[in-house]
């Protein structure tokens, strides 16, 4: 279930009722809840639904301070990265936020929430498997993954389009029509104006910015959320995001998109895949 949130016309922020995994405002999660939100590729990997949460992650700064603060912050969210103030103030703390994916976080961090989780798997007596793993994928384990094992697709969903067949967008990204478009005499090339750079397609119409985990519509056959737009996804090779962002164009949220990052960024989330080492 989704909730609306009216901020100022033309603007409306959409609230995550649920999240991905449910951690009731605790440190801890159980594996039930963990299991609920996988998605199974074959008998030994799994791969989430969502892009990890403010809230998943918020429970794993928690439990890193019951150790000290010196643990959180080595991992901490980076706010200053957000281009707008208010979002600086409330995207990570807010309630009406805990749903949206989390950014602004650096890759080292992604690699202790992936450890951190699976401890917390890995420790619940009630767990279906007696061990896992979860991890960053590589590069090529996301595409595949994101193609449904169809190298063929440009998109997880199809090829060139960007809509469905009641003409929904089936991602967030940067639209650029040919309204937004100019061309520059003095240097002779097509240029974005400015007032549309930040504008990005959201599950209700427009949003500037992301938008929440379950957003849009899963796709099949693994039914995943957003693995093209909203935020570009960290793989194991360091500095390579994939599936683009809220701002990347339509041709940067390919399958084969790559995005390179140095630093914790905005745009910049995580998604977290699973590997059964111990079935029994």
């Amino acid at each position: 279930m989704i909730a609306k949130l009216f901020l100022s016309p033309g603007m409306v922020l959409l609230i995550g009722v649920l999240t991905s995994f449910n951690t009731h405002h605790s440190s801890s999660l159980i594996a039930k809840s963990i299991q609920q939100a996988m998605a199974k590729v074959n008998d030994s990997l799994f791969v989430c639904k969502y892009e990890v949460s403010n809230s998943e992650y918020r429970g794993f700064l928690g439990s890193l301070k019951i150790k000290g603060a010196a643990f959180a912050e080595k991992y901490r969210i980076d706010s200053a990265k957000w281009e707008s103030g208010p979002m600086a103030k409330y995207y990570h703390l807010h309630p009406a936020y805990a749903n949206y994916p989390v950014v602004n976080i650096s890759y080292e961090a992604a690699l202790a929430y992936c450890d951190w989780l699976t401890n917390q798997y890995n420790s619940d007596a009630k767990r279906k498997f007696r061990k896992v793993k979860f991890f960053l994928p590589s590069e090529e384990t996301w595409m595949t993954v994101a193609s449904g094992g169809n190298k063929n697709k440009m998109y997880p969903w199809s090829n060139h389009y960007l809509r469905n067949k009641d003409g929904q967008f089936l991602c967030n990204f940067r639209h650029l029509g040919d309204e937004s478009i100019t061309y520059n005499k003095t240097t002779k090339e097509y240029m974005v104006v400015s007032e549309f750079q930040n504008v990005a397609g959201s599950s209700s119409g427009m949003a500037i910015y992301t938008a929440s985990v379950n957003s849009f519509e899963p796709i099949a056959p693994y039914n995943i959320y957003n693995m093209s737009g909203n935020v570009a996804e960290m793989v194991s090779e360091k500095g390579i995001a994939k599936g683009g962002s809220y701002k990347s164009p339509g041709y940067d949220v390919r399958i084969q998109s790559q995005m390179n990052y140095t630093e914790a960024s905005p745009e910049v989330g995580f998604r977290v895949f699973m590997t059964v080492e111990n079935h029994d």
